[in-house]
């Protein structure tokens, strides 16, 4: 994984980490690393070779520096080499101390040794789009950019942590400051890590609070300041059409950034969209293809295959240290990208994950978070019948988890709530990590997640946030013929429930899994009950029943009933005091058990060096 590593110790010098990195993290032809090092620290930039200027090591007698990422301030951004990114990033620290990344606009992650000081110092951007993990006690501190490092670094614990296992079951990824290891953290969005004569300090520079303008300015006032933000967004990771690839979906946010580009370059522009076929007429292939084609782009559709699963799943597992559930049910993806790099010969994605609003209102935190489509193990009964002793003891850690996100903001409206926790968990946690495996093999940004982008949406009325209101405003009046073409209301992917029946490849990946007696889980897991969940698939002829019609039904009563607020919040009472219940798929479990099954056996901590064979 591309990214920053090292360590700073007062113990010992771990005199194979270089030899360890470039075991662990060169995954593929064309990454580099280098490191500038001391007696007691190490600090190492790994190169995907991909952008020149992404990753560098620099030190002078006072500094040390490493980074990883791209910067979008005027004064850094025309800078063409990248000794001089690390020369103005060291003024920086010179000039504004460790919170020096607040002056920073782009996708980054910097490490720093001050020798002055003795003092690590570890900052990233504001939303954390670059991967860094860290692990530390009284003595030393290591961090890096994938979490199966610290199983070879010898002086640590790194026993698994048993609440994040239940929480990917139930989530599909993990929440909080929380890894498959109990004492490894990930580094969170806008965050000042320092350590310092064994301490270690983490602070924040600026917080995503909604803030919205006490005096409502009036819809046409915000969309006329989003629309030259997007606008300057998108020129500003443009910067070699020729070379650069936007994906295209059904949706509004895809179409929003090819548009956008369309204004800022008149070079041809390259799309491309996937999935299992572009046949269904509302999915997002064939829309997908509908918008290149009103643009004049290069387009391409790429198949999402199922052939070789267990190996495309193993090589998103090891690149993702499996922190979600993309590995098994977007196996395929890696594989379209390596086609993006070297078939279509492209090197940056320009990538659609945003922050204007999901979903719509909320009037509970439970209902704010399931917006966002997180819950806990006590709505889940088939995953609390598949678990082994302990059932509350699992139940009460997963309310922990989720009191502690509710916690963690202070903001009274829960709509305002609702999309704090989409920022700070699902984005975090799972659009992120989705962002990663994409960057071992292309330069991947997301325009509509800059920092000005970001830092204006925390400004505007709450009403304007409501199912992305503003922005889908916003492009219906910077290009109203994008509003002619249909939007998706199918996706383009697999039928899991009938791949399972029918793919024996991913149905021997299952059954090994479940008949793995040496794994982990088997400490947690009723393996007798997630069999009968196998069964259930195996007998079921028509693969097919009426939950969807039910789910349409369900969701049109419910947004009928928010109509009267009042009524609707005394429903919702009474129901979350009779306690929700939730059902997840049989393939999704399955699935998710599969894929933890793999993880677990991947990080499974053993102190022999990945050099000694």
């Amino acid at each position: 994984m591309p990214g920053i590593a090292g360590y700073f110790t007062s113990e010992h010098h771990e005199l194979e980490f270089d030899r360890i990195c470039k075991s662990i993290f060169l995954h593929y032809a064309g990454y580099t690393s280098k490191a500038v090092s001391g007696v007691s620290w190490n600090l190492t930039a790994i190169d995907p070779g991909i952008d020149s200027n992404s990753t560098f090591c620099f030190m002078n007698e006072s500094i040390a520096i490493s980074y990883f990422g791209k910067f979008y301030n005027s004064e850094l951004h025309s800078f063409s080499s990248k000794e001089r990114i690390a020369q103005k990033l060291t003024e920086l620290y010179f000039e504004y101390g460790e919170s020096f990344a607040r002056h920073l606009n782009g996708s980054f992650v910097i490490s720093i040794y001050d020798k002055r000081k003795n003092k690590l110092i570890i900052t990233n951007d504001h939303y954390a789009s670059c991967p860094l993990f860290f692990i530390s006690d009284k003595s030393s501190i290591y961090f890096s950019p994938e979490i199966k490092l610290f199983k070879y670094i010898r002086c640590f614990d790194t026993h698994f942590n048993d609440s994040s296992i239940i929480t990917f079951l139930v989530n599909g990824h993990l929440l909080n400051s929380n890894t498959f290891y109990s004492n490894v953290k990930p580094l969170r969005p806008a965050s000042v890590l320092t350590y310092q004569d064994c301490n270690l300090k983490i602070s924040t520079y600026e917080d995503y609070l909604f803030r919205p303008d006490e005096e409502d300015q009036g819809e046409s006032y915000y969309v006329s300041i989003l629309k030259d933000l997007l606008i300057q967004a998108v020129e500003e990771r443009l910067q070699s059409p020729e070379e650069t690839v936007i994906p295209i979906s059904g949706g509004f946010d895809s179409r929003g950034i090819l548009a956008c580009a369309r204004e800022v370059t008149d070079k041809k522009l390259k799309t491309v969209s996937w999935g299992i076929n572009e046949d269904i007429s509302d999915g997002d292939a064939y829309i997908g293809r509908m918008v290149a084609s009103s643009m004049n782009t290069e387009h391409h559709f790429l198949q999402r295959i199922d052939h070789h699963f267990l190996e495309n799943l193993m090589e998103m597992i090891v690149l993702t240290d499996g922190l979600n559930d993309d590995p098994v049910f977007h196996h395929n993806e890696l594989n379209i990208m390596k086609t993006i790099r070297h078939e279509l010969c492209n090197i940056h994605l320009l990538r659609g994950d945003e922050c204007f609003g999901f979903n719509d209102v909320a009037f509970s935190d439970n209902e704010a978070l399931a917006r966002i489509g997180i819950y806990q193990l006590k709505e889940f009964k088939k995953i609390q019948r598949i678990l082994k002793n302990n059932i509350n003891k699992w139940i009460n850690l997963s309310s922990i988890e989720i009191s502690d996100i509710i916690r963690s903001t202070k903001m009274n409206d829960f709509t305002d709530r609702k999309d704090y926790y989409y920022f700070s968990q699902r984005l975090f946690h799972y659009l992120n990590r989705s962002s990663y495996y994409k960057m071992c093999v292309l330069d991947i940004q997301n325009p509509w997640l800059d920092k000005n982008i970001l830092k204006f949406i925390q400004r505007v009325p709450t009403k304007y946030r409501y199912n992305k209101y503003l922005y889908k405003k916003t492009l219906q009046e910077m290009f109203p013929d994008i509003y002619k073409i249909p939007f998706a209301s199918a996706n383009s992917l697999e039928n899991w429930d009938r791949d399972i029946h029918n793919n024996q490849s991913i149905r021997n990946v299952i059954a090994d899994a479940l008949s793995d007696d040496q794994n982990y889980l088997h400490s947690l897991i009723d393996y007798k009950s997630l069999r009968q969940l196998m069964k259930q698939i195996d007998s079921n002829d028509t693969l097919h029943n009426d939950s969807s019609i039910y789910s349409s039904r369900k969701h049109q009563f419910k947004q009928y009933l928010m109509e009267f607020p009042i009524l609707y919040n005394f429903i919702k009472k009474i129901m979350l005091k009779k306690g929700v219940s939730r059902n997840i798929a049989n393939y999704r479990l399955l699935m998710r058990f599969t894929q933890l099954s793999l993880t677990l056996n991947h990080l499974k901590t053993h102190r022999k060096s990945p050099l000694s064979g």
